[in-house]
């Protein structure tokens, strides 16, 4: 339902909730599981199709074939796995380690190591450096990219010529263009599989788990806003339209076209809705987020959602207050956000970024957050949407969209910057 300014009713911000209707509590609970039914339809089938995949796992293709049936004569280079054995760990020895690899998720890196890796693995620091290994697993994230999957490779397909690392083999490999879930668990074991064999931590599943986990005890409530990343990954519950990923499939179609659009986000989060507005189409997203924890956490899932597409976004994180923001050129960008966040600066600090935004941006999505077992006294008042509205129209956003649900306690107050303003 859309409105305006002038009809929003006034209210009081210390009163006691009261409880919603009946009507209101069954529209909200029909409306989460509109929103969220897709999400979980898509996570049952891609955890189907993992499932099918270990059950029924694809044949090699060819080209692994002749990729294994190759000798190493056949190109020049110094053969890492006769370095290694030449450094103690016999071709046997790395034999029996690559024999033993258990498959994605089914070793733990920070438990006890069988003595065949740790015996290996110093035999590969001894005669490759960090960096070189920080450019196989770069290696192997382009072909990722492209679409290859490589296959099981072993230390004596790296090759060094002049001085830098390089897989043998590789050459001819079938790409897919658009990643099936075959091939994403493929990607999977390849990276899991270089992490168990070099000693590394490219981004994969596991890694990821380990690092989330990591962040989740450094901040009890990392997880408030779930996630779904897509193809069966998600962190958090997510049956929600109050935050998280159901927020944003709820809200979307409200919002401003954002393709080929710079957006600026001001108090981030966990970043999931501005990656979303980059696989939205958005062109670049500035996103400003002062709390450490969840900046990392940004930082993270980013990554997590890019790996997911195996695509990259252009994505730029501020670990700096809202207000900082007054300090930026602000011309480069074409609309501002700020989801359940600008009511946590003082009332003068969001009239000033406001006031800063209308001279750059054509629109400003500001939410509001009228849950009042939430937010209550001064903290509620500003983060009314009557507050909101006001502070967005006496600051260059006089034209508006406001957008308003029975069920729904975060609407949305849609500003649109007056070009003629002087």
């Amino acid at each position: 339902m859309e409105t305006t300014s002038a009809q929003i009713d006034c209210a009081s911000f210390d009163r006691q909730p009261s409880p919603p209707s009946v009507a209101r509590r069954v529209a909200k609970k029909a409306m989460t599981l509109w929103t969220v039914m897709p999400l979980y339809a898509d996570l049952a089938q891609a955890r189907l199709a993992r499932v099918a995949g270990r059950i029924f796992p694809g044949r090699p293709s060819a080209w692994l074939d002749r990729f294994r049936a190759m000798h190493p004569s056949h190109i020049d280079g110094d053969d890492l796995g006769a370095r290694m054995a030449r450094a103690g760990a016999s071709v046997e020895l790395q034999h029996r380690l690559v024999s033993s690899y258990p498959g994605p998720g089914a070793w733990d890196p920070s438990g006890p190591q069988p003595p065949e890796r740790e015996a290996c693995l110093a035999a590969l620091r001894s005669v490759i450096d960090e960096v070189d290994i920080e450019r196989l697993g770069a290696l192997l994230q382009s072909l990722h990219e492209a679409g290859v999957a490589v296959g099981d490779v072993r230390y004596g397909d790296v090759i060094t010529v002049d001085g830098k690392p390089h897989l043998r083999g590789v050459e001819g490999a079938p790409a897919d263009r658009r990643p099936s879930q075959r091939f994403l668990a493929q990607r999977e074991r390849d990276r899991d599989r270089f992490n168990f064999l070099f000693g590394a931590e490219l981004l994969s599943e596991q890694v990821f788990r380990t690092r989330i986990a990591a962040l989740a005890t450094r901040r009890a409530d990392l997880f408030y806003a779930p996630v779904y990343y897509g193809r069966g990954y998600s962190v958090g519950p997510i049956a929600s339209i109050e935050v998280g990923t159901g927020k944003w499939r709820f809200i979307r179609r409200h919002l401003p076209d954002v393709r080929g659009k710079r957006v600026l986000d001001l108090g981030t989060n966990n970043a999931m809705i501005p990656v979303e507005m980059l696989r939205a189409g958005a062109r670049s997203v500035t996103a400003y987020e002062r709390d450490p924890v969840f900046a990392d956490y940004a930082r993270l899932n980013r990554r997590w959602f890019e790996f997911v597409d195996n695509r990259s976004y252009g994505f730029e994180l501020v670990e700096r207050p809202m207000h900082a923001v007054l300090e930026r050129d602000l011309s480069g960008y074409d609309i501002a956000t700020s989801f359940c966040s600008l009511y946590y600066e003082p009332p003068e600090t969001m009239a000033r970024i406001t006031r800063a935004l209308s001279r750059a941006v054509e629109y400003f999505v500001v939410q509001a957050n009228e849950n009042q077992e939430q937010h209550s006294g001064e903290l509620a008042r500003l983060a009314s949407l009557d507050f909101l509205s006001r502070l967005l129209a006496e600051n260059g956003f006089a034209e508006q969209r406001i957008v308003r649900f029975g069920y729904h306690d975060r609407p949305l107050v849609i500003g649109r910057a007056d070009r003629n303003a002087t």
